[in-house]
């Protein structure tokens, strides 16, 4: 359904609220095996971020997104809600810690990047001048047709699980269309002038948190989760020896069970 100012989501579940929160790029329902494992105890909500599926609104950088979702909590008249995110979407949990600390029950974040690491290579690369916008066109359109192999995925460090047709058309999808391209660029552009800024927010961050890594993660390893969980005071660091970089994929009862695990300590 959409929200009145046009945000794209699903509503399943009763329960204390969980929000899951995409990567860049991505689909709200990319997270169907966590959801699945989550909505007989809990009351989830997935959503196509800014910039990104049946969403309306143009895309954002971090503290845009944390805004939006609040702006959903508040129309869904719910005070607090646990965040899951996966990847880029870190960053927003950095913001909603920042500014709207007293929303959040805990915070979970899976192969997150952090303000304390160098900006990537990829990223770099996609904020240059002229060439960014042609070398994220071809990796847009390279990215889809190695995500058919399983093989491929693995090489990447994205996913190292068998996953179902669904799933894989999902994976493709998200790379499909000058939409998602425009909003890659908007958020590699937050990577770099935002994401920054949360350095000094990390140490306030004293609400429940967790911090997953996957160990055979290629585009966030592992170590850098690590850092990041060291910095903030409650944080605790959960790694899967098993898993990629698509968490959410690899490692959902895992993450099901943190979630869970972090409700019963919150009560």
């Amino acid at each position: 359904m959409l929200s009145r100012e046009g945000i794209y989501f699903v509503d399943d579940g009763e329960g204390a609220p969980v929000v899951l929160l995409h990567g860049q790029p991505g689909l709200g329902q990319e997270w169907s095996r966590i959801n699945s494992a989550l909505v007989d105890s809990c009351r989830v909500l997935t959503l196509d971020r800014p910039g990104y599926g049946q969403t309306l609104l143009p895309p954002t950088g971090f503290m845009g997104n944390a805004e939006a979702v609040v702006r959903l909590l508040d129309e869904l008249n719910l005070e607090k809600a646990t965040f899951v995110s996966t990847s880029w979407a870190g960053g927003v949990l950095m913001a909603l810690g920042s500014k709207f600390a007293d929303r959040c029950d805990g915070l979970v974040f899976l192969s997150s990047p952090s303000p304390l690491e160098p900006l990537d290579w990829s990223d770099r690369l996609s904020l240059t001048p002229g060439l960014g916008r042609v070398v994220t066109y071809a990796g847009f359109k390279i990215v889809p047709l190695l995500g058919r192999s399983a093989q491929a995925r693995a090489w990447m460090g994205l996913t190292f699980r068998e996953i179902r047709a669904d799933e894989q058309a999902d994976l493709i999808k998200v790379w499909r269309g000058p939409r998602p391209r425009a909003a890659y660029l908007v958020e590699a552009d937050a990577m770099r002038h935002e994401l920054p800024g949360y350095v000094d927010v990390l140490p306030s961050l004293t609400m429940p948190t967790a911090v997953v890594v996957g160990e055979r993660d290629r585009l966030v390893p592992a170590e850098i989760g690590r850092r990041l969980a060291a910095t903030m005071p409650s944080a605790q660091l959960h790694s899967l020896d098993f898993a990629g970089h698509s968490i959410f994929l690899d490692g959902a009862h895992e993450v099901a069970d943190i979630v869970l695990e972090m409700h019963r300590t919150i009560a």
